[in-house]
């Protein structure tokens, strides 16, 4: 196999700057692009919830490196606002998608780490304003600056895992009612039933509201929500946060025909290489 002179990288977050940075400290003279369909990469996602919490933070600060300086200091050629829309295996290229139209870009070898997306409920309602997820800084941002409205009283939360329980958190301490909404009895999913008690005893401790066992029909409103249906009735709500799982962003892979395994994510071996020759997939776009 001849050497690698160019490596595409699809996603720029955690996993595609990470392998992006450590492809250049292994082959410094190597061609490292990447391209991310958003504004930001490699920033802190795991303190998005305590950003929030501080209305006085920027939610920039969460950036850890800007594209400017992956670009002067780490020489790697970060493309925001650029999304690969195509793969071409046979011609070894992909099409990308940017500010000023569409153009194939070359490659000899490539990473995938689209990530995933959050799992919305199949149930009307969901674009209403005042409806969120958590899953980029975006998200972040927009709820944060929801949160300066000085009429929101209740907030719901439906889901009761990680992201869930950080943001009642939150919402408690931004001064919000809030209700946790499960549809299993466990809190959170996968953990020993002791833990679950403490959890449920500090909830109570903060005034939060959980229910279990209940499943959501809808979210209803006019210019932004006001109330969640569910089936044990209806529920007043100034802001909803669907916390409810996330899927894999698998579609550019398996478009190309690149194998996926049994989870429905990219499949891959060791070391991380896919079905395809010099394809490789990292982060939660790609099996464990």
């Amino acid at each position: 196999m001849s050497a690698i002179h160019r490596l595409v990288v699809v996603g720029g977050v955690a996993a595609g700057m990470s392998a992006a940075s450590q492809a250049k400290r292994r082959q410094p003279d190597l061609e490292v692009v990447v391209f991310e369909q958003g504004r930001w990469v490699s920033y802190g996602a795991c303190g998005m919830p305590y950003n929030i919490q501080d209305p006085r933070r920027a939610i920039d600060d969460l950036v850890v490196i800007t594209p400017e300086r992956f670009r002067t200091q780490r020489h790697i050629d970060v493309r925001i606002n650029h999304r690969v829309e195509e793969i071409d295996l046979a011609g070894s290229r992909v099409r990308v998608q940017g500010p000023h139209g569409d153009s194939w870009e070359g490659f000899d070898g490539l990473v995938l780490a689209t990530g995933c997306r959050p799992r919305l409920p199949r149930v009307d309602g969901v674009r209403l304003p005042g409806v969120f997820v958590l899953h980029t800084l975006d998200d972040a941002a927009r709820i944060k600056e929801y949160l300066q409205r000085d009429d929101l009283r209740r907030a719901v939360i439906v889901g009761g895992g990680h992201i869930g329980l950080e943001m009642a958190d939150v919402f408690c301490a931004r001064g919000l009612a809030v209700t946790v909404l499960k549809r299993s009895p466990s809190l959170p999913p996968g953990y020993p039933d002791d833990i679950g008690t403490l959890l449920r005893a500090e909830l109570d401790k903060h005034g939060v509201e959980l229910l279990s066992g209940i499943t959501l029909l809808g979210i209803e409103g006019d210019d932004r929500v006001r109330q969640v249906h569910t089936d044990q009735g209806r529920l007043p709500a100034d802001l909803v946060l669907l916390a409810t799982g996330v899927q894999p962003n698998v579609e550019l892979a398996r478009a190309a025909g690149i194998q996926l395994g049994d989870s429905g994510a990219i499949a891959v071996s060791a070391g991380m290489a896919t079905s395809a020759t010099r394809v490789w997939a990292a982060g939660d776009c790609a099996e464990a």
